[in-house]
């Protein structure tokens, strides 16, 4: 049977066009000054362009906004998301609640309690609750650290898209690529964990055009 071409939508780049100069040119984090990093490639892009705080801690609204304005993201989907990490990974009794795309930071610790009064994690600290296995580029909890970059893994995610590639075919290209690490996971990993709502495979195409 033929495979039935998905429906596309027209693509308009004065509309869609989303800001890598001015405010949103990139700039490198401090790390030593306590800037925070996650595992996840879109999330970083959006702390180092500046579309949410370079910090890499954000509050509920900016963190709805920024996916919204960057990878066209709903905002009932980004908004579920923020409030989801927020409450797994977070502190929830500032009146600004937001999260930390890293690991905890002082600003958001209430020391010494125990239960959602405990220091947050951070998205780093939330394998198995906000982030999943199968990374297009971390290993999974249980076989590799999911927190370190996979070189390797990372070389292959970036080829997978050959330069000049129109956006129709983006999603098509990483369909194969997607498909591996899946399986190998399923074949290696007894204890794999996979969100149905995992977004990771979703945005490719949208996550490497900030990357460079």
């Amino acid at each position: 049977m033929k495979r039935q071409a998905k429906r596309q939508i027209a693509f308009d780049p004065a509309t869609q066009y989303v800001s890598t100069t001015g405010v949103h040119v990139f700039v490198a984090r401090n790390f030593l000054a306590g800037n925070q990093s996650d595992p996840c490639p879109g999330l970083n892009a959006l702390a180092n362009r500046r579309y949410r705080p370079h910090s890499g801690v954000a509050d509920l609204l900016t963190i709805t906004e920024a996916v919204n304005t960057v990878y066209s993201m709903g905002l009932d989907l980004g908004g579920v998301i923020a409030i989801y990490g927020t409450v797994f990974d977070s502190n929830i009794l500032p009146l600004t609640p937001g999260y930390s795309i890293g690991g905890p930071t002082i600003s958001q610790s209430i020391l010494g309690l125990g239960g959602f009064l405990s220091t947050p994690t951070g998205l780093s600290g939330s394998h198995n609750i906000y982030e999943a296995d199968t990374s297009p580029t971390r290993g999974d909890l249980y076989t590799l650290n999911p927190c370190t970059l996979q070189i390797q893994q990372f070389q292959q995610y970036y080829d997978a898209l050959p330069d000049n590639m129109a956006a129709p075919e983006q999603y098509e290209a990483f369909l194969s690529f997607g498909q591996a690490p899946f399986n190998n996971s399923i074949e290696t990993n007894p204890y794999f964990f996979y969100l149905s709502s995992q977004a990771s495979w979703s945005r490719p195409p949208d996550t490497l055009s900030l990357l460079q």
